[in-house]
């Protein structure tokens, strides 16, 4: 069952456009942008996204440079990174970022099982929220992991219909965001309104919360930028694939 997509199975699409996207509109941007522009404002919250996206535009940058500099194996980023810089570096480069892989899933898990409780209140069955979110979140990654020990194909046949969803789920909010105010919603969703943009602009820090700490939820959206390169040994044209994907 187990095993990865056989050699040059997947595309650009399927294989690096897809997989980065899933990654990157995850439960941190449905969920915790509010918290971004709620502390930092509108102005500041750019900069955190642009700060991201440069730092991503770098990385990306660097390994689609690597990626087009001779043969792509298994091994990811890892066997892309020691390649051209050597084990030492690609080792710690990999190690670093399979940890942030990891709490990017700890994070996205739990704020599926969030939405989850919060939407349906009768999946506790009667635990404490603390025990429900362990519960269901041990079910959860157990879930994701059994799909991906089905393998590439499975997971890349899946993710598809995965992106359709968030597909779905944005459009969603932006048709949203055009058509309201409706009857019967909070007064506190305007829609467009300049005022509200005037009133959101500058940065409303409570609690401790600093710059540094709205960075730090916001930025691990962007972990997921070398999802192509995962399954670089899976593409048909890695070469071609990783730059363009």
């Amino acid at each position: 069952m187990g095993g990865n997509a056989p050699p040059g199975s997947l595309n650009t699409l399927s294989g690096v456009i897809v997989p980065t996207c899933e990654n990157m509109w995850g439960v941190l941007i449905f969920l915790r942008f509010f918290y971004v522009v709620g502390h930092a404002g509108v102005w500041q919250a750019l900069v955190i996204v642009f700060i991201s996206f440069l730092s991503s535009l770098c990385t990306t940058m660097s390994l689609s440079a690597m990626a087009t500099n001779g043969p792509v194996e298994a091994g990811g980023a890892y066997y892309i990174i020691s390649r051209a810089l050597g084990h030492k570096l690609g080792g710690a480069v990999g190690t670093t970022y399979y940890l942030g892989l990891s709490l990017l899933a700890v994070l996205e898990v739990l704020g599926a099982v969030e939405v989850m409780l919060s939407v349906e209140p009768a999946l506790d069955m009667g635990m404490p929220a603390a025990g429900a979110v362990r519960v269901w979140a041990i079910v959860l990654t157990s879930a994701l992991g059994g799909m991906v020990w089905g393998g590439m194909q499975l997971v890349s046949k899946l993710g598809l219909f995965f992106a359709a969803v968030v597909g779905l789920t944005l459009m969603s909010y932006y048709a949203g965001l055009i058509a309201a105010p409706l009857p019967g919603v909070s007064a506190a969703v305007t829609g467009l309104s300049a005022t509200t943009l005037r009133d959101n602009w500058g940065p409303g820090y409570t609690d401790g919360v600093t710059f540094s700490d709205v960075l730090s939820v916001f930025f691990p959206c962007f972990t997921g930028i070398l999802s192509g390169a995962n399954r670089a040994n899976s593409l048909k044209t890695p070469a071609t694939s990783i730059p363009w994907g």
